[in-house]
């Protein structure tokens, strides 16, 4: 009996401290908010916006694998690198299935799914003043445009995803009816949009 009472004076212990301690575990992360808690300002919005440039600026992209594999393949540049991302893919020996390779393909998807994510949320934000709102979405579809763009003259017809992923389903798209043809179209479609949204100079445009 003695052995039983104890157990419930337990219990009731351990389910006052779990509910008592439930309030203070649900902490939001103010650096890494969910989707649901973004895309609320301009300031928001602008932000996704230069989240989409920095992928340019990683080994995927214009640091190292995108010209190597682009420029190297060419008459005008020749690799004398040790490193063999850089001289195999110059003397067309590197293996498709190199690491080196696949951060390029990744890098580019890193790109798209943001200016998809930017293109879904930001026209939703009341508080961006219209001018913005179309520099900004101008700018997210030049950028996934030039993505595309690499893509499909690295890895010909590539997945085409232009959606933000609503389930595990959408994460592994198939490129079996896609062709290098669909793909410039849509290239062709974003920068057509781009233009018609981004201003000809930036000279008497004020903030971003």
């Amino acid at each position: 009996m003695k052995k039983y009472a104890i157990k419930i004076v337990l219990l009731a212990i351990t389910t006052t401290l779990f509910f008592g301690c439930a309030d203070e575990l649900e902490i939001i992360d103010p650096n890494r908010l969910a989707a649901d808690a973004y895309y609320t300002n301009e300031d928001q919005a602008i932000a996704s916006i230069n989240a989409i440039y920095s992928p340019l600026m990683t080994d995927a992209f214009y640091q190292r694998m995108t010209p190597a594999i682009n420029d190297g393949r060419g008459d005008e540049v020749r690799s004398r690198s040790p490193l063999p991302m850089l001289s195999q893919t110059s003397n067309f020996t590197i293996p498709a299935t190199f690491d080196a390779v696949a951060w390029a393909y990744e890098g580019y998807y890193v790109l798209i799914s943001r200016a998809n994510q930017a293109l879904k949320n930001i026209p939703a934000i009341e508080d961006v003043e219209s001018g913005l709102r179309d520099r900004l979405l101008g700018q997210a579809y030049f950028l996934r445009a030039l993505a595309y763009f690499n893509a499909t003259n690295l890895f010909d017809n590539v997945p085409l995803v232009l959606e933000v992923p609503n389930g595990t389903e959408d994460y592994y798209p198939s490129n079996k009816e896609t062709t290098q043809a669909t793909i410039y179209a849509q290239i062709e479609a974003d920068l057509t949009e781009a233009i018609a949204k981004l201003p000809v100079s930036y000279s008497l445009v004020d903030g971003t």
